[in-house]
């Protein structure tokens, strides 16, 4: 077995979720976060976010699509707020004490996304990996999933939160016919 460092395998796992090109897999295990999107589970391997926040009261911006939010104060910064369920089914999530609001730091930018409710942590590897059939999920959806992980006996998706906020779809922000794009 080959004996690597605590800094060798966040370096590993760093460089393998920046990269859009590489898949999940190694022979390292990887936490995952489970939350909840359209009434179903999804998986956000948890290096790709920074925190985890309680609903906090948002303020609204016009003339954006329907799917931001708003923005909150985190800290004295201001935090976009997005609701990934409209962005993706166009169905806004009802706003409930269960909601959270998962924080991403990137390029000098805060975003959140907004999720109906936390399902908990996953520890993932190899051996819980399976393929996924991107024909079972919406065309929309397809460029943002790597993989499925086999938990309890179900398939739940991984979804790349980053690989979202960087794309042009969502960086498309200020338009007041905010549809969503699927």
């Amino acid at each position: 077995m080959v004996n690597h460092s605590v800094f060798e395998m966040l370096q590993h796992a760093s460089t393998r979720f920046k990269n859009e090109d590489t898949p999940i897999s190694s022979n390292l295990s990887w936490t995952g976060l489970i939350f909840y999107m359209n009434d179903k589970e999804w998986i956000v391997p948890l290096i790709e976010l920074n925190e985890i926040l309680a609903l906090k009261q948002m303020t609204a911006i016009p003339n954006v699509k329907n799917w931001l939010r708003g923005v909150v104060n985190l800290r004295g910064e201001l935090l976009t707020v997005s609701d990934l369920n409209c962005f993706f089914y166009n169905k806004t999530i009802l706003l409930s004490k269960n909601n959270r609001i998962i924080a991403i730091h990137e390029n000098g930018e805060w975003t959140g996304i907004l999720i109906e409710k936390l399902g908990g942590l996953v520890r993932v590897s190899d051996e819980k990996l399976v393929p996924i059939n991107l024909k079972d999920f919406l065309d929309t959806l397809s460029p943002y999933l790597s993989k499925l992980v086999m938990v309890n006996n179900k398939k739940i998706p991984i979804l790349h939160l980053k690989k979202i906020i960087q794309s042009n779809e969502y960086k498309s922000i200020n338009q007041s016919n905010g549809d969503a794009i699927g």
